[in-house]
């Protein structure tokens, strides 16, 4: 029996990551302009993905066009959402006033059907997640919007997120020297068995509108106004 191989379909009937030439074939046959290929690992189908869509470039936010383009994706991205997919936007905040911090958590289901997570946190937390400021609480949403996802019975979740470590430390691009980074890593790995997590990176406050929805939310969050 040969390798297990994966079909990433960038432009096609439903763009995604499949586990066979013939539901790859049958998602690509007939379109102009199909575009897709094969790897030997889930992760670099992911990376083909969000090359793509030019989602993890850098994007100018005083560009109008851009940030446009970027909506009308994610956009196109919700309307093709399946019964087994599940979107989300995460963000974390720091509360400097109250040294606390917070997530928040936009989640789109099929249908557009969403939800909204929140968490909260101070020093009586701990005082190492604290010292991380935003970015611990960042991770937590992640974890929060996998775990939901999981419980929900969802096979992928597509996590867009604007702080590079969630992707990074996941993918093992960044060593994980704290507590708190190597927790995150182990439970993305975990997860991984359970479920198909991509990451998409967006710029933060240039107006890509469910990414500023997660940073508002945030920012409730730190402050306790949940």
């Amino acid at each position: 029996m040969g390798k297990q191989k994966f079909y990433a379909v960038a432009v096609g009937k439903k763009p995604g990551i499949y586990y066979s030439w013939e539901e790859c074939s049958a998602n690509v046959q007939g379109v102009k302009g199909a575009a897709y290929k094969s790897f030997p690992t889930l992760r670099e189908a992911a990376a083909y993905l969000a090359d793509f869509e030019g989602l993890k470039e850098d994007t100018p936010g005083s560009d109008q066009n851009s940030r446009d383009v970027i909506n009308d994706r994610i956009d196109g991205m919700i309307r093709d959402l399946g019964r087994d997919d599940v979107i989300a936007f995460v963000d974390g905040s720091y509360d400097t006033a109250g040294e606390t911090s917070g997530y928040g958590v936009v989640l789109i289901f099929f249908d557009g059907n969403r939800e909204e997570l929140q968490g909260h946190f101070d020093r009586g937390y701990s005082e190492d997640f604290i010292n991380l400021r935003n970015v611990a609480a960042e991770l937590e949403g992640v974890k929060a919007a996998v775990t939901r996802a999981i419980d929900a019975g969802k096979k992928k979740i597509m996590i867009f997120y604007d702080y590079s470590g969630i992707e990074k430390w996941a993918d093992d691009s960044w060593k994980a020297n704290k507590d708190i980074t190597k927790a995150y890593k182990a439970f993305i790995r975990e997860s991984r068995e359970k479920i198909v997590i991509e990451f998409f990176k967006v710029e933060s406050h240039t107006g890509i509108a469910l990414n500023d929805e997660a940073d508002r939310l945030a920012k409730s969050a730190a402050a306790a106004n949940l």
